[in-house]
């Protein structure tokens, strides 16, 4: 029996239940996390991506999408703390469109990389993946998203017992 399979069980368990029982809490933790992200993914795309090839457009683009990144990400953490959280709805809607400019930004970022002769594939998966959050970010506000929160928020919980119950049979 492995212990990081029974701690990782438990904390899916409790994530779970956070989703299922504190969905707007979970939301604003989601929220937070994914300003973060941006941020972090700012940085990396003017630290690195950008200067993958000498293209002028190519590192315009880059550019621009990191700066953007940054600034939503930046309002994304602090401007639910400055307002005492009254506009996590205003700020969702945000990164969303923020994930959805970038994603797009990304398409043309990876364009240029494939043309270029570059590994492109995992800018592709990570423009893919930001329209398939943008998209969960666009229903969270709206009463299907709590509800879908709730959904997912059991399946975390049927995994980590999961991990659990299959750590504790198999892994000994």
């Amino acid at each position: 029996m492995k212990k990081s399979y029974i701690i990782t069980g438990c904390v899916c368990i409790l994530l779970g239940l956070v989703m299922l029982f504190a969905p707007q809490g979970f939301t604003s933790a989601l929220v937070t996390a994914i300003g973060i992200a941006a941020i972090i993914n700012g940085i990396m795309n003017i630290v690195s991506v950008r200067k993958l090839l000498e293209d002028t457009s190519y590192r315009r683009i880059i550019m621009v999408r990191a700066v953007i990144s940054i600034i939503v990400g930046v309002i994304a953490v602090f401007a639910p703390l400055i307002l005492a959280g009254a506009v996590w709805t205003v700020i969702i809607y945000i990164l969303a469109a923020e994930l959805i400019v970038s994603a797009l930004l990304e398409f043309y970022g990876t364009w240029k990389l494939k043309n270029a002769g570059y590994p492109y594939q995992p800018y592709l998966i990570e423009a893919v993946i930001s329209i398939i959050v943008a998209a969960i970010l666009f229903a969270i506000p709206a009463a299907i998203g709590i509800t879908i929160i709730r959904i997912l928020g059991v399946i975390v919980i049927l995994a980590g017992a999961g991990g659990i119950i299959w750590s504790l049979k198999y892994d000994k």
